[in-house]
């Protein structure tokens, strides 16, 4: 599809795809670390669906980045696409289709016509992150494509094939394909071996670690201290807790900036391309921006111009031994400038400035400073990923360009550091234990006897009108949805923050933080309601009803699934929760 090659084991795993295809397994989930080109994976299988007409294509995910990354590199080889999204430009005409789950699942599918005039018969549907398929709004999506194509044929990707909620992909899909392992990519030099630092464990029986809740460290001195002036993102407890980390490190002389989605798309923009040239050293997050679909070096292409005219520009501004006079050279770089995202170009030099027409160089993200708790393992897992990504440096034409112009290259990225506040190293373990060997969720399950049932769904959003927040102290309805009242300054809301712990991060070895899948979980929480029934059987006292939710929460850091433990206590014939 364009000049990059694909790695030995992303070949293998489109042959993987269509063998599968062959044997009538039409819906195949392709696992893989993050950082692997899972994405890349799907390109390759979709240009030549796309070429030979063979089917109709959809690609589909639930956040905007996870759309915007394929399609700009489809864009960039010349094969036109809509997108099926609030806001975008839609023509339902296009045999490729970028499509958001939210305003899929409120459409009427209608198939497109080919070449000949005919409707594809086919439909070629790519899922991005699809363990969150499992729940009724891609469900509902799914039920759509079947009844508006006679072959449906389904890409299941994602990093992490399980789900909290114990929901499997069996009833989805036919076959699992995992293309690479984090320890295979990490011998490859595809991703980097990230060097922990985590809260020291006290010596013993691992059964008997607390994890103590909240954040254990300063936030600011460890980052100083073990990876200062770092490409950074930060992933805080809340909302509130990441703007007061803003606050934080703003303190201590640190470009940081606060992340989140009520802001624009623009805005976004601008802090994710501000993050990947150094204009901010740390991006907090309070909420999951971080978790899925980010992308550094992704982000640092929006910056990028695009369109013939302007890539035409930019590439004669480039050579060496092109001479142009004063306005032929305005002229082109107004071109670049046209081509570049508006609310981006403030990146660039302005078009009469004398500075070589580039924009500032790429700086690879190397620290995740982990200050939020999950009882996800699936999310720990995806936000290791985002720091870990390897990066060589510029192509050729790049640093042969910026070199004549006297501009320094991206550099090269050596080093990757995980610093976790949270527990979840512990919690969950560390990336290169995460694979279908050592994890028991790395299969096509289906769901578990005690995860909660779908249930049927029209597809349309329930209207919900949100209750009017009222101060207790002068009884004014707030209507500006601030923390203090506008009246009598009286608190609204109480800022969301987690406990904080003194103490100071060592240095893990990732060999020691192995980890705690979903089957070692349920085999804890069994084993404690089995100490409870034996001290009933041995006539000794019995233990609390909660001692082992309570076990169960300080070996873990959260309490267990409700629907998991209510199946212990039925096996043991204790009841319900």
């Amino acid at each position: 599809m364009s000049s990059r090659q694909p790695r030995r084991y992303q070949a293998d795993a489109v042959e993987a795809v269509k063998q599968l295809w062959r044997q009538g397994k039409r819906s195949v989930v392709v696992v893989g670390p993050v950082g692997a080109g899972k994405t890349f994976v799907a390109e390759l299988l979709m240009v030549p669906t796309l070429e030979h007409e063979w089917a109709q294509v959809f690609f589909c995910a639930h956040t905007e980045n996870l759309l915007d990354q394929p399609a700009t590199r489809f864009s960039h080889i010349g094969i036109q696409s809509a997108f099926l999204k609030a806001g975008r430009r839609e023509d339902a005409t296009q045999a490729l289709q970028f499509c958001s789950a939210a305003t899929l699942v409120k459409r009427d599918i209608v198939a497109a016509v080919d070449s000949k005039g005919q409707k594809y018969r086919r439909v070629l549907i790519v899922l991005d992150e699809c363990h969150r398929v499992k729940s009724t709004t891609y469900m509902a999506i799914l039920d759509k494509f079947r009844q508006a194509y006679e072959f449906v044929y389904i890409i299941l990707l994602t990093a992490t094939p399980y789900r909290l909620d114990g929901r499997g992909l069996a009833d989805v899909a036919d076959a699992l394909v995992e293309i690479s392992t984090p320890r295979q990519l990490m011998q490859q030099g595809v991703i980097l071996s990230p060097r922990y630092y985590s809260a020291p464990l006290p010596e013993g029986d691992p059964d008997e670690v607390v994890i103590r809740p909240g954040i254990v460290g300063d936030v600011v001195a460890t980052w100083l201290q073990r990876a200062g002036n770092l490409p950074t993102i930060c992933r805080a407890y809340s909302i509130d807790h990441s703007r007061l980390l803003v606050e934080r490190f703003t303190q201590a002389n640190v470009k940081t900036a606060h992340i989140d989605g009520t802001m624009t798309t623009a805005q976004r923009r601008r802090l994710l391309v501000a993050l990947a040239t150094g204009r901010v050293q740390v991006l907090c997050a309070g909420s999951n921006i971080f978790d899925e679909g980010f992308d550094s070096r992704a982000s640092y292409e929006m910056l990028l111009p695009s369109g013939d005219d302007a890539l035409e520009a930019w590439r004669v501004l480039r050579c060496s031994n092109v001479e142009l006079s004063a306005s032929e050279c305005l002229t082109l770089r107004r071109r670049v400038l046209d081509g570049v995202l508006p609310e981006l170009r403030d990146f660039w030099p302005a078009a009469e400035s004398a500075s070589p027409m580039e924009p500032p160089r790429y700086l690879p993200l190397c620290v995740l400073i982990d200050a939020g708790a999950t009882a996800s393992m699936g999310a720990w897992m995806q936000r290791q990923g985002r720091a870990v990504r390897s990066w060589y440096g510029d192509d050729l034409e790049t640093v042969l360009a910026r070199s004549w112009q006297g501009l320094m290259c991206s550099p090269v990225k050596t080093e990757c550091y995980v610093l976790c506040h949270s527990g979840n190293l512990e919690r969950h373990g560390a990336l290169i234990w995460h694979d279908g060997e050592h994890c028991d969720s790395f299969r096509l399950a289906a769901d578990a006897k005690w995860s909660t049932k779908l249930r049927p769904s029209s597809g349309v959003a329930k209207f919900s009108c949100p209750k009017p927040r009222q101060c207790p102290g002068c009884l004014c309805v707030d209507v500006e949805g601030g923390t203090l009242c506008v009246w009598c300054g009286a608190v609204l809301a109480a800022p969301v923050l987690p406990e904080e712990h003194r103490g100071d991060l060592v240095e893990r070895s990732a060999s020691t933080a192995v980890l705690s899948t979903p089957g070692i979980k349920e085999s804890f929480l069994r084993a404690r309601y089995g100490e409870m029934a034996a001290r009933v059987r041995q006539g000794l006292p019995p233990y609390k009803p909660g001692y082992a939710a309570a076990r169960f929460k300080q070996r873990f850091g959260f309490w267990p699934q409700r629907g998991l433990e209510t199946m212990i206590r039925l096996e043991f014939g204790l009841g319900k929760v």
